[in-house]
């Protein structure tokens, strides 16, 4: 399961900080196909997300902000199917996200602003939503009431995803 934290030298001076991202990119073996941002406030929750079709390996940069990170070993065939990693991340850190690891953040400051490199492009019809309020995974959240987007109030669980991995491995 690949969730690794990734610290760039970030250069300060009087004027501000400075820190490379692609560079990071290219050492990992990642040509970015799709680059998004996401804006975030306290007590939101993201993810848990991959998708399906054509997986993505992605570097997940947090721009501002503090956030709970968290990984997830979506590889349907693993001994470790489930098994869950964490990152706490502040402004200039990110993780690299390997393409079997669902994703899912939780905002900890006022706000956060994240950016996303992936390799593979966004198919809102190929992806895996893993409901980040089930049981197997309320215990990882601080905020007592996480704010959740509709379609991630609509996540499957754990053992539906399995399923579904298994269901297309035989495909």
């Amino acid at each position: 399961m690949i969730f690794e934290k990734i610290c760039p030298k970030v250069h300060l001076d009087k004027r501000g900080s400075l820190f490379e991202i692609y560079a990071g990119a290219e050492r990992y073996n990642l040509i970015p196909r799709h680059i998004y941002i996401s804006h975030s406030k306290r007590g939101s929750v993201r993810g848990f997300h991959q998708q399906l079709n054509l997986p993505q390996k992605k570097i997940v940069t947090c721009i501002s902000g503090h956030i709970a990170d968290f990984g997830i070993n979506i590889d349907p065939l693993s001994k470790d199917f489930g098994m869950v990693k964490k990152h706490s991340l502040r402004a200039s850190e990110g993780v690299l996200i390997g393409n079997t690891v669902a994703h899912g953040f939780e905002c900890l400051s006022d706000s956060c602003t994240m950016l996303y490199i992936c390799d593979q492009a966004y198919d809102p019809n190929g992806q895996i939503d893993i409901f980040p309020l089930a049981e197997d995974f309320i215990h990882l959240w601080t905020t007592k009431v996480p704010e959740l987007s509709p379609k991630d109030r609509r996540g499957l669980t754990l053992n539906q995803v399995k399923q579904n991995l298994l269901n297309n491995l035989r495909d």
